[in-house]
């Protein structure tokens, strides 16, 4: 199977790798195949503090495969997801008290750019060029209308077929607790004050 060299979908905030995957997150993760799903179909959802607002470009993809003992990843691309507040949309995770959920998705244009993508990563395994794979979900920005931000528990949701439903791939944690102290301070920093959002909004 192709995705057997992949390593497992994450779904994280920045580098955090420390929540707890529910049974259904993992079932809907090791059904997904980075190299043959549509991407027009992939999604994530992510819920948030209430204080908390996400926008286009603050949510990403990166899609890589590494070739021993290549240094670097022989391929290695990034797409930015389009980011909507759940709240509008029927089939979007529900927020449960105190939280925002913003889902994500490719736009047409990256969707086609990942297509290319996994047809590059299928040619190099055609030929023979073995190597290991990795596809993650990640957010990487944002910013708050209620500064400092001390506590940032999160949700995660995962959606891996067109029409498919959002599956909670993550229980609630709060990341400035469980994160090692760097990347706790990078999270800190990479979330900045809101300009046109009046605290307690």
């Amino acid at each position: 199977m192709l995705a057997k060299r992949f390593l497992m979908l994450a779904l994280t905030l920045l580098a955090g790798g420390c929540l707890s995957v529910t049974p259904g997150g993992l079932m809907e993760a090791s059904r997904f195949d980075p190299l043959t799903s549509d991407p027009a179909g992939l999604g994530a959802g992510v819920a948030v503090p209430q204080t908390i607002r996400l926008s286009d470009g603050d949510v990403a993809i990166v899609m890589s495969y590494t070739v021993e003992p290549e240094s670097r990843p022989r391929i290695s691309e990034k797409f930015a997801l389009d980011v909507a507040d759940a709240g509008a949309l029927p089939d979007a995770p529900q927020a449960q008290s105190g939280e925002r959920v913003y889902v994500a998705s490719l736009s047409q244009a990256d969707a086609g750019r990942m297509r290319e993508t996994q047809a590059r990563i299928l040619a190099l395994k055609a030929a023979g060029v073995d190597g290991i794979g990795a596809f993650s979900i990640s957010v990487g920005g944002g910013c708050t209308v209620s500064p400092p931000v001390e506590t940032m528990p999160v949700r995660t949701f995962i959606r891996t077929r067109q029409n498919g439903p959002f599956v909670q791939l993550t229980a609630r944690r709060d990341l400035l607790r469980v994160l090692p102290v760097d990347q706790r301070e990078a999270l800190r920093e990479g979330i900045r004050q809101c300009e046109d959002a009046p605290a307690g909004d």
